[in-house]
């Protein structure tokens, strides 16, 4: 659908423009994308800051594929891995793919996973996500708050669209307060919350519960 891709473009381009903003002073040496589609949004990432490396995981074999070409023509074959498997356990994925990764972004994945599997698939995702980075890891996760009820507002690109088919398709979008208190459930301390402008979606900044506050 040309307009959802143009809008998925737009929150990319966003999210790009902010993405030293969001990570600040971190030391990043290894990015995993979880549903990382078709890799655009990693092999960007890996680009913006010299050696580091990528891993994208992604259940389709085909989207796969597709992330696979992208990285080649991008020219970072040698620094990313598209791997395929299941963005929600993690933990069942091999420990080449889950070891030295102190990023992660997980995009539009938990709202499909509070769908299929419940509470509790979201709870073991984070925790999953939580033991990976370790203590000094960071979690960029992006999701969509429900609006609550019809709006419309023509500063949040898709927004009226992107809620409709999900109340179509039998999705629940869950308010902000219901994400922050899952990550904080799963062991994940909230930094910020950083409104993304398209479709309600925004962006939490999160670090284990366990390590020490970022410097300013």
């Amino acid at each position: 659908m040309p307009d959802l891709a143009t809008g998925l473009t737009s929150l990319e381009d966003n999210l790009m423009t902010r993405f030293p903003e969001l990570l600040g002073n971190r030391s990043i040496t290894k990015v995993m994308d979880l549903g990382c589609g078709s890799g655009l949004m990693l092999s960007r990432i890996v680009q913006s800051r010299p050696g580091l490396t990528g891993v994208g995981v992604d259940a389709n074999a085909e989207t796969c594929a597709v992330a696979t070409e992208t990285v080649a023509v991008d020219g970072l074959a040698d620094r990313v891995t598209i791997v395929a498997g299941d963005a929600g356990r993690v933990s069942q994925l091999s420990t080449e793919a889950r070891s030295g990764v102190d990023l992660v972004m997980i995009m539009f994945v938990l709202h499909e996973l509070l769908r299929q599997r419940g509470r509790d698939g979201v709870l073991a995702c984070l925790r999953d996500i939580a033991d990976v980075l370790g203590p000094d890891g960071t979690l960029l996760a992006v999701e969509v708050e429900s609006v609550g009820e019809p709006i419309r507002n023509d500063n949040l690109l898709f927004t009226p669209e992107y809620e409709f088919t999900h109340v179509l398709t039998h999705q629940r979008l869950a308010m902000r307060s219901e994400w922050t208190a899952l990550a904080q459930e799963a062991g994940l301390r909230v930094e910020r919350i950083e409104p993304l402008r398209m479709c309600q979606a925004f962006c939490m900044v999160l670090s284990p519960a366990h390590a020490a506050a970022p410097a300013a």
